[in-house]
């Protein structure tokens, strides 16, 4: 059996980055890999925790960014929220709403944006 490298150094993680971005992906769980016990790479992980952390922390900001974003593309237009604790929703890409009434668990409500924090959309 021949062992592939497939060691992720700085440029493949850009890239990384880059198809994240231009997939126009939102949210992104981040897993860092870790060697397991019996696999071909179990003792041989060259990228260093410390690295790990960095770059997840990279991707996870990336995401935030991109989800803020997209967010932003709501206000002042209208969506259809379903919400589903007192005051909170979700549209129907997911994205998290803030409806700052009380309705029922269920409800489909009418809404516009019109500004965004960093829990969701707040409904005008």
């Amino acid at each position: 059996m021949s062992r592939i490298e497939t060691i992720e150094d700085e440029r493949a993680f850009a890239n990384t980055l880059r198809v994240a971005g231009d997939a126009g992906l939102t949210k992104i769980h981040v897993f860092p890999y870790s060697p397991r016990p019996g696999t071909v790479t179990a003792g041989d992980d060259p990228v260093t925790p410390e690295l790990k952390r960095s770059r997840g922390a990279r991707l996870r900001a990336a995401s935030h960014d991109a989800c803020i974003a997209r967010w932003r593309t709501k206000i002042d237009r209208e969506d259809v929220v379903l919400v589903d604790r007192p005051g909170r929703g979700y549209g129907d890409d997911y994205s998290p709403w803030l409806v700052g009434r009380e309705l029922p668990v269920g409800t489909l409500v009418h809404v516009r944006g019109a500004a965004v924090s960093e829990e969701g959309i707040l409904a005008a």
